[in-house]
């Protein structure tokens, strides 16, 4: 779908809320209620789309196939009312949701809000025990299996691009301010994976990285520009040239697909 979104100035209620400041002491206290309860709920919780986590499915095997699974997965999504729990759905720690408190942790610690040493390891080393598993590289997946829609089920766990570029990312940003050398080699590992398993190139202008299967040659313009901001990154500290090529070729290829408006398609498949 072709999404023109308006500018704030083209929102005068934006520039309203932008004007007002927030006081400095809401903004900490809101942060460090929200640390609280995260903490408080394991750093667990639910997704828009973990349905298929449902223990019914195992229950009434007949509503385990592939349109029940779309229909269910979309219905709970949009539902106004989260009825996860009544649907057995259990809250499970998120690969991704940990790359991004172990990156706003570490922010935290820059801002003076408190020593938050202990549970930046933390989420490092849950990061470590929800690395996907019989693969040789770093990568990580989603807690919850999914249904694709034209192929199978993507089992949970099988790594993708999105949670291996987060975690990827995250362990970058422990390097960067601790220079702790084994989360440098699990990031550069996780590019690995993206740019052997996911990178793929026609010969000719299509290029792209698929986003969960080798299989599946997908030209999703956020896969292409998160690989690249990875690869780049990854080059700045280990300079391998291998990730650059790549990086600046989808780059290349998916700001060329850019519309007029300035918006993009999510992706180039037309169907």
């Amino acid at each position: 779908m072709n999404c023109q979104e308006p500018t704030l100035r083209e929102v005068p209620e934006a520039n309203s809320i932008m004007q007002k400041s927030i006081p400095l002491e809401d903004a900490k206290y809101a942060t460090l209620k929200l640390l609280s309860y995260c903490k408080e709920n394991d750093w667990a919780g639910y997704d828009p789309y973990d349905t298929l986590n449902s223990k019914l499915f195992e229950a009434a095997p007949f509503l385990n196939s592939r349109i029940p699974r779309l229909v269910l997965t979309q219905v709970l999504k949009r539902s106004p009312i989260n009825v996860r729990r009544a649907l057995l759905v259990p809250r499970t720690q998120n690969a991704k949701a940990i790359a991004l408190f172990l990156s706003a942790l570490l922010k935290l610690s820059e801002c003076e809000l408190g020593d938050h040493g202990d549970l930046i390891h933390l989420m490092i080393e849950r990061l470590i025990a929800l690395r996907s598993q019989g693969v040789p590289y770093w990568c990580w997946g989603y807690s919850f299996p999914w249904q694709t829609r034209d192929m199978g089920i993507v089992p949970r766990g099988t790594p993708n691009l999105v949670c291996t570029m987060f975690a990827a990312s995250a362990l970058l940003d422990f390097y960067e301010k601790r220079h702790d050398r084994q989360c440098l080699k699990m990031a550069v590992s996780a590019a690995d994976y993206i740019l052997n398993e996911l990178y793929w190139d026609d010969g000719g202008l299509e290029v792209g990285f698929s986003y969960p299967l080798p299989s599946l040659r997908s030209q999703t313009h956020n896969s292409n520009f998160l690989a690249a901001a990875l690869f780049c990154r990854v080059h700045k500290h280990t300079g391998e040239e291998r990730f650059l090529y790549p990086a600046l070729k989808v780059t290349r290829f998916s700001v060329a697909k850019q519309n007029r408006d300035g918006s993009w398609y999510y992706g180039e498949r037309r169907s």
